[in-house]
């Protein structure tokens, strides 16, 4: 209401100024000013209301805000302080302190089920005795004053400097399979523990010769594969040996020999863990008879008496796979899988002898 009444007496004050400026001129004339005077102090005294108001809205909404924000501060700190709160705070640290104990223990649990499966360096009558014994054969021969002992049975030489050789491979990774399942409580010896290469006849012997003696044992067969050549290998190297960089066969295939065996059961146990360590490789098997495990005529599998397995990891020729072969990491993987395989076979050997 002040702001309009200013507004008149602006008005007013402008009329009276006209007024003075038009004396000495008539009645008609001196109206018309004043009704000019109306028109433009009017409009201006309006707009001068209206940008007053909105002025002072702005600032009461600034104060109101600033006091919101001050009076929501001293509410919250009220309410943290408050006796209710302090209790819902006790309530949340002791929930907290409840599931990290939780934690804590499920660490320790399996801390010490790691600890008990590895308890092999303790009294033997501490330890549940295996119910299979493995022999580990490494595919080929290896290295000895720097030759290879095995003609062929090797990758081409990469463009970055990487080569294979297949029992070089092979007998670093029986070695490292048979730590593997005696840290787990597993029987196992590697028959071919000598660099040179033996021939099939003394494998399937020394094989035969202790399964003789032992029904438990079980032999696995360590392999690199290679694709034969194909006008579509991409890349040759100095010594005419064929490779890919693109496309070309990649993955991993386990053998059995033919028929329904318990070298089946073993493959399957040892394909499942392969394939969960290794989902993006390619799992080569063949499902006509029911199973994963592709069957072959190979000497080994069918002149052994006990059940036994070839597993061809990665294929030389592919360089990806080549790759994955000497990567450190992907060897232990590779090992540790084989060796989950393994000891799942002797769990269900173990439950089939209490069901009998």
């Amino acid at each position: 209401m002040e702001k309009i009444i200013g507004s008149i007496f602006g008005a007013a004050a402008s009329a009276t100024k006209m007024l003075s400026i038009g004396i000495g001129l008539t009645s008609e004339e001196i109206t018309a000013r004043l009704i000019l005077a109306a028109i433009v102090a009017i409009p201006g005294a309006v707009v001068g209301y209206l940008v007053t108001v909105f002025m002072k809205s702005c600032h009461n909404r600034l104060k109101t805000r600033a006091e919101l924000k001050r009076e929501t501060q001293e509410e919250f700190i009220r309410q943290r302080l408050s006796p209710q709160s302090r209790k819902r705070n006790l309530r949340f640290i002791l929930i907290v302190l409840f599931f990290a104990l939780i934690g804590f223990s499920a660490i320790n649990q399996v801390k010490l089920s790691k600890l008990k499966a590895n308890i092999s360096f303790a009294h033997r009558d501490k330890i549940e005795e295996s119910q299979i014994r493995v022999a580990v054969i490494a595919g080929h021969g290896s290295i000895i004053n720097n030759v290879y002992q095995t003609k062929g049975k090797q990758s081409p030489e990469w463009q970055d400097g990487t080569k294979i050789y297949e029992g070089y491979s092979t007998h670093m990774l029986a070695n490292d399979l048979v730590s593997e399942l005696q840290y787990n409580d597993i029987e196992a010896d590697i028959l071919t523990w000598n660099a040179t290469d033996i021939s099939l006849y003394q494998r399937v012997f020394k094989t035969n010769s202790i399964y003789n003696q032992d029904q438990r044992l079980l032999l696995i067969s360590l392999h690199h594969n290679a694709q034969p050549y194909s006008k579509t290998a991409d890349y040759v190297d100095n010594e005419a040996l064929y490779g890919w960089y693109k496309g070309g066969a990649s993955g991993t295939e386990v053998f059995t020999s033919p028929g329904k065996t318990k070298s089946d059961d073993l493959a399957e146990f040892v394909i499942y863990e392969i394939s969960k360590a290794f989902p993006e490789m390619k799992m080569r098997v063949d499902l006509t008879d029911g199973d994963r495990d592709k069957e072959a005529g190979f000497y080994i599998l069918t002149k052994t008496k006990c059940p036994t397995i070839l597993i061809e990891w990665g294929f030389m020729t592919n360089y990806d796979d080549c790759k994955m072969i000497i990567n450190r990491d992907s060897r232990k993987t590779f090992v540790e899988a084989v060796t989950k395989g393994v000891v799942k076979y002797n769990q269900s050997i173990k439950q089939k002898n209490i069901a009998a």
